[in-house]
């Protein structure tokens, strides 16, 4: 994962903030943050999908 959607991901899922205070903290639109965040999630779902397939 890039370093920017890790984080992402980080903060959403694991320190469990809202959209909001994810721009906020990283001083982004909020906009951004949604779409960098449903381009993590996209990216983690192949990575998962490509992994499940090679099993």
């Amino acid at each position: 994962l890039k370093p920017r959607y890790r984080e992402l991901i980080e903060k959403r899922y694991f320190e469990e903030l809202s959209y909001e205070e994810i721009a906020e903290e990283l001083d982004l639109p909020l906009g951004t943050v949604k779409a960098q965040l449903f381009r993590a999630r996209e990216f983690l779902a192949n990575l998962i999908s490509k992994t499940k397939d090679s099993i």
